[in-house]
């Protein structure tokens, strides 16, 4: 079954400066009408995604599958997320044990719509 549209979708190809730069992540705050600390930037670079989000303000996830990131020497500064994972998995029960998941507030009818479908369909595929 194919998931609805995702919005905002924000690639490469939009007007906005590569990761680290936090502008895309802002841009979805702002299209949403939150805050970034109401953010969870999740991403498998500590250089690009842990700081993208942390200079936006997010809460940030480092999603490391290979083991990339066993140095703890790697974390300075910016990079330093704030939760590391090694699996989707784990994410998923980060998510749920850990903060409080609200639609934010403030969409549009129709994206508000788009948002309850994928998680339903995610919560069907999962089940």
């Amino acid at each position: 079954m194919p998931l609805p549209p995702f919005v905002p979708a924000i690639s490469r190809e939009c007007q906005f400066p590569y990761k680290p730069s936090p502008e895309a992540l802002l841009h979805i705050c702002e299209t949403w009408g939150i805050v970034p600390s109401e953010v969870i930037m999740i991403g498998d670079s500590a250089k690009d995604d842990v700081v993208c989000g942390n200079r936006a303000g997010a809460v940030t996830i480092l999603l490391d599958t290979e083991g990339r990131y066993n140095d703890p020497a790697l974390f300075q500064g910016e990079c330093k997320p704030t939760v590391i994972a090694k699996s989707l998995a784990e994410v998923h029960d980060l998510l749920q044990s850990t903060f409080e998941l609200l639609p934010p507030q403030g969409l549009h009818d129709k994206e508000q719509k788009q948002l309850e479908q994928q998680k339903q369909l995610l919560e069907q595929q999962q089940a």
